[in-house]
C-alpha cells in the first residue's frame, strides 16, 4: 500500500511497498514481506539469535525523510527495545550503514515515527544488537519527499495494454517488484505515445525516466521527450527535449531540457509495432507567470501590439513608435516575488535597439519608471533569449523601458518566473582551490551537468554559495560527475548558515553517503535558515567535484499542493485550479475553479493539519461575472458536517472587483478545513486563486508515547491533525484503565510554549478528562510528570477544544497525566503553539576561552557551559545575524560551583561592535542566579543585532550554560535611491540590492546618496556596509541625515550620526532613535567619492493609537455610528461609520492626549460608492473650534478605490484631535477604518519651570509642540546668561521613560546646547538636578537639529535639563518625553495578612528595591493561601505585569505565585482568570515580566494557592490601556411622546441620572433617532427596554 501526504510544496510518500525484504532468519511463516503488506496483524519474526536483522531493498537510492515502525500488539512488545534503524547503500554489511535512530521503546500495537532528515540509501535495515535476541516487526513505512511537477496531474496514452494505465507512470512506484501494477504501457502500435498535462506552463529543466526492471528494457530505445503547449497531433509535434538512446533495466535516467517551456510533456516512440512502457516519469522545473497578465506599451507602431510579447511566439513582437523613453509594462494582476525575467530579441533586423533597456519590478502603476531596477540589458544578439536574475524582487508590474530620446522598443517574448524555484542561480560561488580555470566554482550553477567544479587535492576542500540574503532552505540537490571518480563525493557535508568566515561552524543539513555517477540526489534541510550553502569533505588528500547544486525554498501559502474538492464541476474548471499559483487572468478555464449553477455551491481545501489561520486571500476572475463571488462565506474549522460548511465563519465577501485579490483577516481561527460557500439558489462559485496563511501546530513535528495503549488507540492519534470528532476508534489516543495514566509529547527541541489546545472525545465519557494536568519541561524523571504544571483541566465538554495558556513556559516535553487510581486518559487532539529561541540561529564569540567554547551557550543543552579566562571585563557576544526586536533573554547559570560568578553581569543589546559590543545599551543587570537555575529578563522590544553579556571589573570569570533569546525580525524599509552623480555604471540602487559583499565597488557617487522611503517613518537604525576590496577610508566622515525636506537635496535634514570609519568589508550600525522622515541621506562634506555597498534602514514601531479612543460624527445614518471606523474591521461594509447627507459632514477622533502624528490610514468602503470619500480633508490639531474642522490640514483625499487602504503622511503634526471633513452641500462621509500612527509626547501633559527667564522666552515654550518656527527662536525657552542654569518638566505622574528628544534653535547659537545633562527622577533636591542622569549632550547639535537619547526605562516624575559649571544661556526649542505609565501607581492595594509594618501599599510605591531588609516591600504572615490584590479603580486591558523580588534573602518565596486578573471579588479575587504562574526562580532583587495578552479587569491578584509561606512583593507594575465600553439601550416610548422634543431632553435626563450614580466620563448619543412605527398588540407583555453589549 502506498500512502501520500501532501505538504507545503512537496509530497510525502511511503515507498516501502515498492521494495523487497529479507531477514537474518525465519521463524515459521513470519515472512519478512509481512512488514510491507499494510496489515498490523501480520508480522515478521526471526529466530532467537545474535544481532537479528531485517532489511528492505528499495531497488534504488532515495533521500529518506522518516521511517515508521509498528510493534506487535498481543505480547512481547519489549523485544523491539534498542533496535537500530539504518539507511545506506551497503548491501553486504548491514551494520556498516549509518544509523538514523535507535528505538527506545514502542508500546504494544503502537506505531512510532523516526525522523531521518534526508539520509540517503537504497537499503533500510532494522537490527537489534546483542545475543539471544528476537526481532519482530508488524509494519515498516519508509517516507520520502518529492516535488515532481507531474505528481497528481492528468496522464493519457495512445492505447492501454491491460491494466497498465497511463496514470501509473506518475504514481511514484517504479514497479521494481510488480511492473504490471506500477508501470504504464501501450499496445503494440504505430508511434505509441504517453502525455502528462502539467496544468500550467512551466519552464522544465529536467525529466527523469525510470525503465522497467523485469524484462524488455530495449523497448524504450529511441523514445523522444517532447515539451510544449500545443495539442496538435496529441502534443507529439512539440519541440524535442531529448531522445532516449537506451536505459538499463530498472535504472532512472535524467534528461536536461534547458528550461524548455510547456504545459505538456510527451514521450513517443516513432515506428511500427512499437510498445511504450514507462515505470516512472518525473518532471522538474519552474512556472512562467507572464502569460497570466496583460501588457501595455507607451505607443503602438502598426499592429505590433504589447500582447505579442506574451503569445509564446518568437516571430511576433511588440513595437513602439520612435519616442523619448519608450516603455512596455506587464500587469501580473497581483504581487509576486520574481526570480528572473527573460527577454527574446527580434531576429530580422535592428537587434541593437534593445541595448540599454532597463527591467523594472514594483507596485507603482502611476509612475512606472520609479519602480526599482532589476537589471540593465547591455545587448542581446538577434533572435536570442537572455535571462536576468531579479533575486526575489517583489511587485505587480514588470516594466521594460529604454531611457533617452528617439528610441524604439521592440520585444519578441518576455518571461517572468516565480516559485517553485531553485535559488542557487541567484548567488555567487567560490571554492577553496581550483584545479584549473575550466573547473570553476560557478560551473555548478550554470544548469549544465557537463561542466563541473573541481578543487585541487587538499585537506578539507570546500565549495561555498552566497545566496546574497538569508533564506529558509527546504532542500539542496547535488549532481555528481558522470565520467569517473564518482566516489570522491562520499562523505561530503552540506551546511547552511550565516557564517562566512568559519564555514565549518555552520549547522549541518546532511551528509552525502554516496551518489552514483551522473545522478542527482536531493537532501532535505527542513527550513534551515542561512545565507551560505557550503559543501565540504572532511579529511586529508581530498578532492571536491560538483557538477550541479540546486537550492530550493518553500512558499508560505498553506493551501499549496493540498487536497481540494468542490460541490460540482463545470467542464474543466476543477477544484485544484484554485491553488495552482495561476490566477487565471488570461485563460480562466485552465486556471480557475468553478461549480455548476446549483443551490449553495461550495469549495473546500484540506490543510492536512490544524493551523491557526491569520488570513485568507481570494482572487476573483477578471474576464466577466465578478459579482458571482458576492455573499460568499469563508468558513474555517475541523468538522466535515455538511461538507465543512457548518464550521465557524471567518468573513463574508461583500464583493471583489474583477481580477482583484482581497485579503480577509481570520484572527487566528483554528482549523484543518477552509471552505467557501455561497448560500442561495442557482448560484455559481468561481475561484481563481485561494491562498491561506497561518501558524502551524508544533505537536505535529514531534514524537509521542503513552503509559499504556487501549486497542489501536495509539498515542500518535492525538497529534494526527484529526481532532477525532467523528469516530473515537479512528481519531483518539487512549490508555488502559490504570493508576496515574500519562501521555507525553517530545517536541525534539526546547520551545517556549504559549498555549496548549486539548480536544476531548465526543462519543461518551467526557468527564474522564477532569483533573488532567498539563506539564511542560525538560526532565524525563517520572516519565516527565514531575515537570512544572502549566494548567489543570477542570472539565472539557464532549467534543470541544479548550486552550490553556502556558505563558511561555520552556520545555522539550509536554505531558498530560491524570493523578489517581483506575483512570483512563483519552485525547482526541493535542496542539502546541509558541515561539522559538532565535539564539540558536546565531554565532557566539567570547573575550577568551578557558576550555569551554562560546557556542556552548546556544546549543540548547544546559549541561554544557562557556567559560572565559580570569580577566578584566570578560564578555560573551551573540551575533543574531540581522537586526532583531528582542522581547526577552533567559540566562541559565552553572550548577556545579561558582554560581556567584554571574553576579553583576550586564545584558547589552544594540548594533555597535565598538568595544566588542560592550558599549551598547543595557537591557538589565543580573544581581544573581542560583546554581543550575534560569532567570528571565524582559528587554521590552530593544532592537539590535548583537547581544552581549559582560561582567565589569578586574579578575572576573564569565560562565554561561545557556542563553535563550526571544523576539522577532526587525522591519527593513525599502524605497528608491538616487545620487548626486554617476561614476561609470555604479547606480544608486546598488546600495539597496541586498547584496552586501559583492566584489569591487558598489555605489560610487560624488557628494551624496539619498533613499526615498515612499512614506514617512520613525527610524530606529541605519546600517552601512563598506566595500570589501579597497579604499575603506573613503567613507570616513560621512553623515547620515533623516527628515522630510528636499532642500539642498535632503542634505539639510537632521543628522542621525557621523561615521568616523568602517573597516574594509565590515558593517556599521547607527542608532537613530525614532528620528522621523521619508528621506535618508548619506553625504560626505567636501569634494571626494562616496562609496556604499549596502544601506539598510529599519523602522521603529508606533502602534495604531486610534484603537480604544472616542469618535463622534456630525450625524449618524441608521446604525453606522462613528465608533465603527476604529473597530479594527476593514472589509465588512456593515462595520463602517456613516453620516447622513448634510452640509460639511465631519468625523472626529479624540486621542485623549496630544500625539505627534506621523501618518493616517483610511480604508474606503468595499461594497459600493467609493467616490463618496473624494475631497475629504484630514485635519490634526488641538482646537475644537468649528468642531475641530478648523485645525491644520494634513492631507486632502483625491480618491480611494473600493475596499482599499491609503496612507497619508502628516509629518509629525501635533494634536489631540483628528478630523475628517468633506466640504460642500448634501455630502455623506463614510469611513470603514481610520488608523492613526504616532507617539504620545508625555511632555505635552506636564508643566515646566526654569531657573531664570530671558524676556518673554518662558519655560512653557519648550513643551508647546512646535519644534521650530521662523524667527528669532520664536517658540523656544531661554534662561539668563548665568551659571548652572536649568529647566524642569513636571510630568504630574510617575512614568518609565525610554526616550527624551531635544530640538535646538534654528537661527543662531547652536553651541549653547552642548553640555546639557538630562536628569530623571522624583526628587526636587537642588531643583531636581541631583536626580539620576540619563544622558549628556556631548556633541554639537546643528541649528534646528533634533536629537534623541535612550533612557532605558528610567523612572520618575521630573525631567531636568541642566548645564552644570557653565555660564551661558540655556535654550530649548522643544523637549519631548516618551514613556509608559505604570497603572499600579494609580490604584490601591490590600493583602490577606500583614507582617509587622510591611503593608500591601509598599508593593506599589514606585520603588523596586532599596537597601535594607525588604524595606519597601509588602509581606504577609506565614500562612496558607496568602494573597495580595491591586484595585486599579477602573477597568483596563492589561498587556504586561512586572514583579520585583526582594533583594536581601528568601527569594524562593516568589515561586508558585499566580497572577489573576478580572472583575470578580469572589474568593477575594483569586478566582479570576489566570494570566501567568511564576514557575521558575526569581533571583534576589530580580524583576520578571509576564505577558497577559490584553486580559480585561479591574483587579490584579498575586495568589499562592495550597502553599504555606510568606508572600513577599517588592514592586508590582501593571501596564495596559483603558477599557471603553459601549452600551446600547433599545427603547420603546409611549406613542404620545413628541419624538422631536425627546431627542435632547432624554439625553440630558439620562446624563443627570448617571451623574447622581457617580458615573462620569460618559459620552451619550443617539445611534438612531426616535421614530414612530406601527405596532400590533401582543397577548404577552413585552419588556420596555433591553440592553445590549
Amino acid at each position: 500500500m502506498t500512502v501520500f501526504f501532501k505538504s507545503l510544496s512537496f509530497l510525502l510518500v511511503n515507498i516501502a511497498g515498492w521494495g523487497t525484504a529479507n531477514q537474518s532468519t525465519l521463524d515459521y511463516n513470519w515472512f519478512p514481506q509481512n512488514a510491507l503488506d499494510g496489515l498490523n496483524n501480520t508480522c515478521t519474526h526471526t529466530n532467537t539469535q545474535s544481532d537479528p536483522w531485517w532489511k528492505l531493498d528499495l531497488m534504488k537510492t532515495y533521500s529518506v525523510n522518516r521511517v515508521t515502525i509498528t510493534n506487535r500488539r498481543e505480547c512481547c512488545e519489549s523485544r523491539i527495545d534498542g533496535a537500530e534503524i539504518r539507511i545506506g547503500n551497503s548491501f553486504s554489511g548491514v551494520f556498516s550503514n549509518p544509523v538514523c535512530a535507535v528505538v527506545s521503546t514502542i508500546p504494544a500495537g503502537a506505531t512510532y515515527s523516526y525522523l531521518c532528515r534526508g539520509m540517503e540509501g537504497r537499503y533500510v535495515s532494522v537490527n537489534i544488537p546483542g545475543t539471544s535476541k528476537i526481532l519482530t516487526l508488524c509494519e515498516v513505512g519508509v517516507y520520502v519527499i518529492s516535488d515532481n511537477l507531474a505528481a497528481g496531474k492528468t496522464a493519457t496514452q495512445s492505447s492501454t495494454s491491460g491494466y497498465w494505465f497511463a496514470q501509473k507512470a506518475i504514481d511514484f512506484n517504479p514497479g521494481f517488484t510488480k511492473s504490471w501494477s506500477a508501470c504504464s504501457s501501450t499496445d503494440a502500435q504505430t508511434n505509441p505515445w504517453w502525455r502528462v498535462d502539467l496544468g500550467s506552463v512551466y519552464r522544465v529543466n529536467r525529466v527523469v525516466i525510470t525503465n522497467r526492471l523485469d524484462c524488455c528494457p530495449e523497448r524504450i530505445n529511441g523514445a523522444q521527450i517532447r515539451i510544449g503547449n500545443s495539442l496538435e497531433n496529441n502534443g507529439n509535434n512539440n519541440p524535442i527535449c531529448a531522445v532516449i538512446s537506451s536505459i538499463p533495466a530498472g535504472v532512472s535516467s535524467t534528461y536536461t531540457c534547458n528550461d524548455m517551456e510547456g504545459q505538456y510533456v510527451n514521450l513517443i516512440i516513432p515506428g511500427d509495432s512499437r510498445i511504450l512502457t514507462l515505470c516512472e516519469v518525473e518532471v522538474y522545473g519552474e512556472v512562467n507567470v507572464a502569460t497570466w497578465g496583460t501588457a501595455n506599451q507607451s505607443s503602438l507602431y502598426s499592429n505590433w501590439s504589447a500582447q505579442n510579447a506574451l503569445d509564446g511566439l518568437n516571430s511576433t513582437c511588440t513595437h513602439t513608435d520612435t519616442q523619448s523613453d519608450p516603455w512596455w509594462t506587464l500587469d501580473l494582476m497581483k504581487m509576486y516575488s520574481v526570480n528572473r525575467v527573460t527577454i527574446t530579441n527580434r531576429r530580422d533586423c535592428c537587434d541593437s535597439r534593445i541595448d540599454g533597456a532597463e527591467i523594472r519590478i514594483g507596485n507603482d502603476s502611476s509612475d512606472l519608471l520609479s519602480n526599482p531596477v532589476c537589471a540593465v540589458v547591455s545587448t542581446i544578439p538577434a533572435g536570442a533569449t537572455y535571462s536576468y536574475s531579479c533575486r526575489g524582487m517583489e511587485g505587480r508590474y514588470v516594466i521594460v523601458n529604454i531611457p533617452g530620446t528617439s528610441n524604439i522598443l521592440t520585444l519578441c517574448e518576455v518571461g517572468v518566473y516565480v516559485i517553485p524555484v531553485n535559488i542557487a542561480t541567484w548567488g555567487t560561488a567560490v571554492q577553496s582551490t581550483s584545479h584549473n580555470s575550466g573547473w570553476s566554482a560557478q560551473s555548478t550553477l550554470d544548469e549544465s551537468s557537463s561542466t563541473c567544479s573541481h578543487t585541487t587535492t587538499q585537506t578539507d576542500p570546500w565549495w561555498k554559495l552566497d545566496l546574497m540574503k538569508t533564506y529558509s532552505v527546504n532542500r539542496v540537490t547535488i549532481t555528481n560527475r558522470h565520467d569517473c571518480c564518482e566516489s570522491r563525493i562520499d562523505g561530503a557535508e552540506i551546511r547552511i548558515g550565516n557564517d562566512s568566515s568559519d564555514l565549518f561552524s555552520n549547522p549541518l543539513c546532511a551528509v552525502v553517503s554516496t551518489i552514483p555517477a551522473g545522478a542527482t540526489y536531493s537532501y532535505l534541510c527542513r527550513g534551515m535558515e542561512g545565507r551560505y550553502v557550503i559543501v565540504n569533505i572532511p579529511g586529508t588528500s581530498k578532492i571536491l567535484t560538483l557538477c550541479e547544486v540546486g537550492v530550493y525554498v518553500i512558499s508560505g501559502n498553506l493551501a499549496t499542493e493540498r487536497t481540494v474538492t468542490q460541490s460540482s464541476t463545470i467542464g474543466t474548471w476543477s477544484a485544484e485550479q484554485a491553488i495552482d499559483f495561476n490566477p487565471g487572468f488570461v485563460q480562466p478555464s485552465s486556471s480557475c475553479s468553478s461549480t455548476t449553477a446549483q443551490t449553495n455551491p461550495w469549495w473546500r481545501v484540506d490543510l492536512r493539519y490544524i493551523y491557526r489561520i491569520s488570513r485568507v486571500v481570494i482572487t476573483n476572475r477578471l474576464d466577466c461575472c465578478p459579482e458571482r463571488i458576492n455573499g460568499a462565506e469563508i468558513h474555517i474549522g475541523n468538522s466535515l458536517e455538511n461538507n465543512g460548511n457548518n464550521n465557524p465563519i471567518c468573513a463574508v465577501i461583500s464583493s471583489i472587483p474583477a481580477g482583484v485579490s482581497s485579503t480577509y483577516t481570520c484572527n487566528d481561527m483554528e482549523g484543518r478545513y477552509v471552505n467557501l460557500i455561497i448560500p442561495g439558489d442557482s448560484r455559481i462559485l468561481t475561484l481563481c486563486e485561494v491562498e491561506v496563511y497561518g501558524e502551524g501546530n508544533w505537536a505535529s513535528r514531534g514524537t509521542v508515547i503513552q503509559s499504556s495503549t487501549s486497542g489501536d488507540r495509539f498515542a500518535e492519534k492525538a497529534i494526527d491533525g484529526n481532532r477525532g470528532l467523528q469516530q473515537l476508534y479512528t481519531g483518539c489516543s487512549s490508555t488502559l484503565n490504570q493508576t496515574n495514566p500519562w501521555w507525553r509529547l517530545d517536541l525534539r527541541d526546547v520551545y517556549r510554549v504559549s498555549r496548549v489546545v486539548i480536544t476531548n472525545r465526543k462519543d461518551c465519557c467526557a468527564e474522564q478528562m477532569n483533573g488532567v494536568e498539563i506539564h511542560i519541561g525538560n526532565s524525563l524523571k517520572n516519565n516527565g510528570s514531575n515537570n512544572p504544571i502549566c494548567a489543570v483541566i477542570p472539565a472539557i465538554p464532549a467534543g470541544e477544544s479548550y486552550s490553556y495558556s502556558c505563558g511561555g513556559m520552556e520545555g522539550r516535553y509536554v505531558n498530560l497525566i491524570i493523578p489517581g487510581d483506575m483512570k483512563t486518559l483519552t485525547l482526541c487532539e493535542v496542539e502546541v503553539f509558541g515561539e522559538e529561541n532565535i539564539a540558536i540561529k546565531g554565532k557566539a564569540v567570547q573575550s577568551s576561552t578557558f576550555y569551554f567554547q562560546a557556542n556552548s551557550a546556544i546549543d540548547d543543552i544546559d549541561l554544557y557551559c562557556t567559560h572565559t579566562e580570569t580577566e578584566t571585563n570578560p564578555w560573551w557576544r551573540l551575533d543574531l545575524m540581522d537586526l532583531k526586536i528582542i522581547q526577552e533573554v533567559i540566562i541559565t547559570n552553572r550548577m556545579d560551583c561558582c554560581f556567584e560568578q554571574i553576579n553583576g553581569a550586564e545584558i547589552r543589546i544594540g548594533n555597535s561592535t565598538e568595544n566588542n559590543g560592550n558599549s551598547n545599551p543595557v537591557c538589565v543587570v543580573i544581581s544573581g542566579i542560583p546554581a543550575g537555575q534560569s532567570v528571565s529578563c524582559s528587554c521590552g522590544g530593544m532592537q539590535g543585532r548583537y547581544l552581549n553579556i559582560v561582567i565589569p571589573g578586574d579578575s572576573k570569570q564569565l560562565s554561561l550554560c545557556e542563553v535563550r533569546v526571544y523576539g522577532k525580525d526587525g522591519v527593513k524599509l525599502s524605497g528608491h535611491a538616487v545620487q548626486s552623480s554617476l561614476l561609470e555604471y555604479y547606480q544608486a540602487d546598488r546600495a539597496i540590492d541586498r547584496i552586501k559583499y559583492g566584489p569591487g565597488p558598489a555605489s560610487e557617487t560624488n557628494l551624496w546618496w539619498r533613499l526615498y522611503l515612499l512614506d514617512n517613518y520613525y527610524i530606529s537604525t541605519v546600517i552601512i556596509i563598506n566595500r570589501g576590496d579597497c579604499c575603506p577610508e573613503r567613507l570616513d566622515g560621512a553623515e547620515i541625515r533623516i527628515g522630510n525636506s528636499l532642500e539642498n537635496n535632503g542634505n539639510n535634514n537632521p543628522v542621525c550620526a557621523v561615521i568616523t570609519s568602517i573597516p574594509q568589508g565590515a558593517s556599521h550600525s547607527c542608532s537613530c532613535p525614532d528620528m522621523e522622515g521619508r528621506y535618508v541621506n548619506i553625504v560626505i562634506p567636501g569634494d571626494r567619492y562616496l562609496m556604499l555597498c549596502e544601506v539598510e534602514v529599519y523602522r521603529s514601531f508606533s502602534g495604531n493609537v486610534a484603537i480604544g479612543r472616542n469618535a463622534i460624527q456630525s450625524s449618524t445614518h441608521h446604525t453606522w455610528d462613528a465608533g465603527k471606523a476604529i473597530d479594527g474591521i476593514k472589509d465588512n461594509w456593515s462595520k463602517c461609520s456613516s453620516t447622513s447627507y448634510g452640509n460639511n459632514p465631519f468625523w472626529r477622533l479624540d486621542l485623549l492626549n496630544i500625539y505627534r502624528v506621523s501618518r493616517v490610514v483610511i480604508t474606503n468602503r468595499i461594497d459600493c460608492c467609493p467616490e463618496h470619500i473624494n475631497g475629504t480633508e484630514i485635519r490634526v490639531g488641538n482646537s475644537l473650534e468649528n468642531n475641530g474642522t478648523d485645525n491644520p490640514i494634513c492631507a486632502v483625499i483625491s480618491s480611494i478605490p473600493a475596499g482599499v487602504s491609503y496612507t497619508y503622511s502628516c509629518y509629525g503634526m501635533v494634536g489631540r484631535y483628528v478630523n475628517l471633513v468633506i466640504p460642500g452641500n448634501e455630502k455623506v462621509l463614510i469611513l470603514c477604518e481610520v488608523e492613526v500612527y504616532g507617539t504620545e509626547n508625555l511632555a505635552l501633559k506636564g508643566t515646566a519651570v526654569q531657573s531664570t527667564t530671558y524676556y518673554h522666552w518662558g519655560a512653557a515654550n519648550a513643551i508647546d509642540g512646535i519644534r521650530y518656527a521662523p524667527g528669532e527662536a520664536s517658540y523656544c525657552s531661554i534662561t539668563l546668561n548665568q551659571l548652572n542654569q536649568w529647566w524642569r518638566l513636571n510630568l504630574l505622574e510617575y512614568y518609565y521613560i525610554y526616550k527624551v528628544t531635544i530640538t535646538n534653535r534654528a537661527d543662531c547659537y547652536s553651541e549653547r546646547m552642548t553640555g546639557v545633562e538630562i536628569r530623571i527622577g522624583n526628587s526636587l533636591e537642588n531643583n531636581g538636578n541631583n536626580n539620576p542622569r540619563c544622558a549628556v549632550v556631548t556633541s554639537h547639535v546643528p541649528l534646528g537639529g533634533t536629537v534623541s537619547f535612550n533612557c532605558n526605562g528610567m523612572g520618575g516624575r521630573y525631567v531636568n535639563m541642566y548645564l552644570p559649571n557653565i555660564q551661558t544661556f540655556l535654550t530649548l526649542c522643544e523637549v519631548e518625553v516618551y514613556g509608559t505609565e505604570n497603572l499600579a501607581l494609580k490604584g490601591t492595594a490590600v493583602q490577606s495578612t500583614t507582617y509587622y509594618h510591611w503593608g500591601a501599599a509598599n508593593a506599589i510605591d514606585g520603588i523596586r528595591y532599596a537597601p535594607g531588609e525588604a524595606s519597601y516591600c509588602s509581606i504577609t504572615l506565614n500562612q496558607l493561601n496568602q494573597w495580595w490584590r491591586l484595585n486599579l479603580l477602573e477597568y483596563y486591558y492589561i498587556y504586561k505585569v512586572t514583579i520585583t523580588n526582594r533583594a536581601d534573602n528568601n527569594p524562593e518565596r516568589m515561586t508558585g505565585v499566580e497572577i489573576r486578573i478580572g472583575n470578580s471579588l469572589e474568593n477575594n479575587g483569586n478566582n479570576n482568570p489566570r494570566c501567568a504562574v511564576v514557575t521558575s526562580h526569581v533571583p534576589l532583587g530580580g524583576t520578571v515580566s509576564f505577558n497577559c495578552n490584553r486580559m480585561g479587569g479591574r483587579y490584579v491578584n498575586m495568589y499562592l494557592p495550597n502553599i504555606q509561606t510568606f508572600l513577599t512583593l517588592c514592586e508590582v507594575e501593571v501596564y495596559g490601556t483603558a477599557y471603553r465600553k459601549k452600551v446600547f439601550l433599545r427603547m420603546k416610548l409611549a406613542s404620545s411622546v413628541d419624538t422631536t422634543a425627546v431627542n435632547n431632553t432624554f439625553l440630558n435626563q439620562l446624563r443627570s441620572a448617571l451623574g447622581l450614580s457617580s458615573v462620569s466620563d460618559v459620552k451619550l448619543s443617539w445611534s438612531r433617532l426616535p421614530y414612530r412605527e406601527a405596532t400590533h398588540k401582543q397577548k404577552k407583555p413585552t419588556r420596555a427596554c433591553a440592553d445590549e453589549r
